[in-house]
């Protein structure tokens, strides 16, 4: 009978990760490192959220410049068709007369 509860309580602190028995100290160094990596993951979680949010905003800024860049060349093309066409209303009135 001793054999059997010696094994559980052998079985019980391996689970632990203690290999001197488990007692009071080495849970709580076990419980101090298990919050030490969940802190840690907590940490990684927010710099990857926060690297994603910069990205996002890198990309919607890019596409804010594309659009201007677009409305300048859209922009710029309308000017240079109404000069075109002034030119050929000059030319035509020219004829006119």
């Amino acid at each position: 009978m001793q054999v059997l509860e010696d094994a559980y309580r052998a079985e019980v602190y391996m689970r632990r990760g203690s290999n001197k028995g488990g007692g009071p100290e080495e849970e709580e160094e076990n419980e101090e490192e298990e919050e030490e990596e969940e802190e840690e993951e907590e940490e990684e979680e927010e710099e990857e959220e926060e690297e994603e949010e910069e990205e996002e905003e890198e990309e919607e800024e890019e596409e804010e410049e594309e659009e201007e860049e677009e409305e300048e060349e859209t922009g710029e093309y309308r000017i240079e068709s109404a000069r075109e066409e002034a030119r050929r209303l000059r030319v035509d009135a020219f004829k006119v007369i």
